[in-house]
């Protein structure tokens, strides 16, 4: 599911080299257009990829006899597919504020930034222990659904005020 993150951002790339942002301002298509097809696209290509890994995971655990808990494997995926929503809603507005290279940078920074702060907290003490998955389930696609919100009316803000 993560890795499909990277398909808007490879969108972003190929536009910024064959100058597409130049070309789509002729287009009868307004900006605001624009943006919202990349949000489109980004969550698309997360959920796309969330029905793939649970596809996936739900045969393999089948092919090798184990019991298939179906409510987990949906919540957990449902939470992995909204931790990629939330991602591509940080990133997306990067992009269109600095460019497709320096938002990979700040990309890294935020995926790591929650991930070491994750890693040092001791395990005896993990809230995510005592929550159950129903509850962060609905938590973290609330949190996406606030996060796209938000940042599409940034990135609306930040392509309307942008020259080509």
């Amino acid at each position: 599911v993560l890795v499909s993150i990277m398909i808007p951002i490879a969108s972003f790339s190929y536009d910024q080299q064959s100058k597409f942002d130049l070309y789509a301002q002729s287009l009868p298509v307004t900006r605001k257009n624009i943006v919202g097809s990349k949000y489109i696209l980004a969550i698309g290509s997360i959920f796309l990829g969330a029905i793939l890994a649970y596809s996936v995971t739900f045969f393999s655990e089948l092919l090798k006899g184990n019991k298939v808990v179906v409510n987990e494997l949906l919540a957990s995926n449902l939470i992995i597919c909204a931790i990629g929503v939330i991602f591509s809603a940080i990133i997306i507005p990067l992009i269109y504020k600095f460019g497709v290279e320096r938002a990979r940078i700040l990309l890294l920074i935020v995926v790591a930034t929650p991930a070491v702060a994750i890693s040092l907290i001791p395990e005896s003490t993990t809230l995510l222990d005592k929550l159950s998955v129903v509850s962060v389930s609905i938590t973290t696609i609330v949190v996406a659904i606030i996060s796209v919100a938000i940042s599409y009316f940034t990135s609306v803000k930040i392509y309307t005020a942008k020259d080509f």
